[in-house]
């Protein structure tokens, strides 16, 4: 997940709306599936405040597949009223096929495992990955968004967007803006980014993202 210098670039964002909003932060190589209970608990001290019939999510990376198993499995499903991930581990990553190599050699899976627990939960296929898209990975009272970059290293496009449906957009940043090269870890710095996830939160006051040259590195 972003981690907490990089939610607070969002939530900065989100203050601006005036929008209930989480973004989500965790330890990137905590276990995945503990802290889907978290957003929960914070989702429902957000959903309890006055005026707040549902609350819009925003996560990154990892960020972006915790609360799709919040959503369909632990009751998000009347809560949350947008979800948005940007470069959302969706489906799981693969690390260009190392992960899957790693999965299918017990040894050396346990081994990583041991220092970075995500890897066992975030990888596609695997058990949490699994669960989570039992029923599908949408469910059609909550309106879902993918944010990606083409020059995304660590997530691809087809592991980050979501299935082609009346409540999903898929949003490739380079559509927007070709010069955008944000990668992986800078996508919640970019601007033309955060401008997109703007427009997504509250498209009544959308404005075309400022095109300008972007370099992969912050």
């Amino acid at each position: 997940m972003a981690a907490r210098a990089r939610t607070v670039a969002v939530l900065g964002v989100l203050a601006v709306l005036g929008t209930p909003a989480v973004a989500d932060a965790a330890p990137d190589k905590a276990p995945v599936g503990p802290p889907a209970n978290g957003v929960a608990c914070r989702v429902g001290l957000f959903h309890r405040a006055p005026g707040a019939d549902r609350v819009d999510l925003v996560g990154h990376s990892q960020g972006g597949l915790v609360p799709l198993f919040y959503i369909n499995h632990l009751g998000g499903e009347s809560k949350i009223g947008t979800m948005i991930g940007v470069a959302p581990a969706t489906h799981g990553i693969s690390a260009y096929g190392m992960l899957n190599f790693l999965a299918a050699h017990s040894q050396a899976k346990d081994a990583v495992g041991k220092v970075i627990p995500a890897v066992d939960d975030g990888t596609a296929g695997s058990a949490f990955v699994t669960g989570t898209g039992e029923g599908g990975m949408t469910r059609p009272g909550v309106e879902y968004a993918t944010v990606s970059s083409r020059h995304d290293l660590v997530v691809q496009l087809s592991e980050s967007q979501l299935p082609p449906g009346p409540n999903v957009s898929n949003v490739v940043v380079q559509e927007f803006c070709p010069e955008d090269l944000t990668n992986h870890g800078t996508m919640v710095h970019d601007d033309i980014t955060l401008r997109i996830v703007r427009n997504l939160l509250d498209p009544a006051t959308a404005v075309a993202p400022a095109c300008h040259p972007v370099a992969p590195l912050p």
